[in-house]
């Protein structure tokens, strides 16, 4: 039982990761253990290069909070040290269009209801920096 519970846990921590896209263009460097957060370069007190930039998207089925955490991993893994959010939005991907068609019969005429629902398909988007401290470069 402990092994089909820790199997199927295993299987939807995959699954939700797999909802998850980060896409990376820069440079890469050696990884780190640690990532300092900023939400503005101001507030950066060390001098720095820009590596590269990253968008996440996520659907609607991972919390920003895990999407953040995603997102940190794969500073760690090209080498950054700090993460500049710079933006993070709703955007449409698509839209989904449901039909329900249904016959009613009267004493003479027959006549059809027809009901039509559009519904917004979104996905979260984070949109950052990575950057290098330049006394680790």
């Amino acid at each position: 039982m402990f092994k089909c519970t820790v199997s199927l846990l295993a299987l939807l921590v995959l699954f939700v990761a797999a909802c998850a896209k980060i896409d990376y263009i820069g440079q890469s460097y050696q990884p780190t253990t640690h990532v300092d957060l900023y939400f503005s370069e101001e507030d950066i007190r060390e001098d720095y290069r820009v590596m590269g930039h990253v968008i996440a998207q996520a659907n609607e089925g991972i919390s920003i909070e895990n999407l953040q955490k995603q997102l940190e991993a794969k500073a760690r893994e090209k080498g950054a040290d700090g993460i500049v959010i710079h933006g993070f939005d709703r955007i449409q991907t698509g839209e989904t269009t449901t039909y329900n068609e249904e016959a009613k019969r009267g004493e003479k005429k027959r006549s059809i209801a027809s009901i039509t629902i559009t519904s917004a398909d979104e996905e979260r988007q984070i949109k950052a920096i990575f950057i290098k401290y330049e006394q680790n470069l």
